[in-house]
């Protein structure tokens, strides 16, 4: 699990150091403080020799056609002389990780390139990943047509281990190359409003072969109390049981539940692993968001989820404060909240624990 990160020239964010992460870790802050950011670069430490990822964050922003800004946007103001720097650390196991991701153009290869680079090697054509590659940006050697990747992983008592990888546009398609495949020591997801639906069908198929739905409707039936059942039908279609002569879609309950539904079987999924969920409120009524919380910090300590989020609503913040009690002891210190601030282009995290928060919202201080 991450105990804290620090990032530099990602995205719109300059230098941002966070620290002391505990289970559930909520990220608010103005627009464009660099909370999303901060998620990604997360997301990219949970698997630094993987060149797909930095492609994938890109296009859970909607950005999925290949041309040269596409690599830019990456960086710092487009990444001028700066490379991306991303550094964590993790216990159960104690490891330093660092990631550093800079641009290379046309066919150069990058100083430093191990010649056994493409030992394992993928291409990805562009309906593997999503992504369209622009026809008009091809063979153009001075343009930036993909970015290397070098990880440093240390952990106690043994050596530093390095391993550089790839992401590069080919003629028909993304290559990825990688110097040395590694096993990571946890799985991560990243889930926002393109993708909190993308693996839930899977998700309530192995939910229902471990005879575990119950759990799930269960929460579901504070939203919904006529609910009885759920399952799965063709095509991936959740259909649900609410006392009718037949089953109807669970879309027709609304977005509400859906995106609760969503939430919750990623966080089982993904049992002593780590998720990120951007803007968590969203489609949620306010009455809604404790019924959320409560199941968010239910589940995480019941299956060892650690989870980083972001919202931009204060009943969202209030709703957390009020489900803590309920769930965790005070003196478990299981949760955290950062409050990112921006001020031009120097970046810092508040962070508050929950009898801070506590007092803090009891006060009617602006906690966002």
């Amino acid at each position: 699990m991450f105990k804290n990160i620090s990032i530099k020239n990602f995205r719109g964010i300059t230098n941002l150091a966070v620290g002391g992460f505990r289970k559930v870790n909520l990220l608010i802050g103005k627009n464009n403080c660099g909370k999303t950011s901060a998620l990604e670069a997360l997301f990219l430490a949970s698997a630094p020799t993987n060149p797909e990822l930095p492609l994938r964050i890109n296009k859970f922003r909607g950005l999925g056609i290949i041309e040269e800004q596409f690599w830019h946007l990456l960086f710092n103001k487009f990444g001028d002389n700066h490379k991306i720097e991303i550094a964590v650390e993790l216990q159960q196991p104690e490891e330093k990780r660092s990631l550093k991701i800079e641009k290379i153009a046309g066919n150069k290869i990058p100083i430093g390139k191990p010649q056994n680079l493409k030992s394992h090697s993928l291409k990805l054509e562009p309906t593997e990943t999503f992504l369209k590659v622009e026809e008009s940006y091809s063979n153009m050697s001075s343009r930036t047509t993909g970015i290397l990747l070098q990880a440093m992983f240390q952990r106690e008592e043994s050596e530093p281990e390095k391993v550089v990888a790839m992401a590069q546009q080919v003629e028909d398609g993304i290559a990825l190359d990688i110097q040395e495949k590694r096993e990571n020591p946890f799985r991560a997801v990243f889930i926002n409003s393109r993708t909190l639906f993308s693996d839930a069908a899977v998700r309530l198929n192995n939910l229902q072969i471990q005879k575990e739905t119950p759990l799930l409707v269960k929460v579901l039936q504070q939203v919904e109390p006529s609910l009885v059942n759920l399952s799965l039908g063709h095509q991936g279609v959740i259909y649900c049981d609410i006392g009718l002569d037949r089953l109807i879609p669970l879309q027709c309950l609304g977005d509400g539940i859906s995106r609760l539904l969503a939430i919750i079987l990623a966080i089982w999924d993904m049992k002593g692993g780590v998720i990120m969920i951007d803007e968590i409120e969203n489609g949620l009524y306010h009455s809604s968001l404790k019924i959320l919380w409560n199941a968010v910090l239910k589940f995480a300590q019941q299956f060892d989820v650690q989870i980083f989020t972001t919202t931009h609503s204060m009943e969202c913040v209030k709703a957390l404060a009020l489900s803590y009690p309920e769930i965790f002891q005070e003196t478990e210190d299981a949760i955290r909240v950062y409050r990112i601030e921006r001020e031009e282009e120097k970046f810092r995290a508040v962070d508050y624990d929950y009898p801070t928060l506590k007092g803090s919202l009891e006060d009617g201080w602006e906690v966002r």
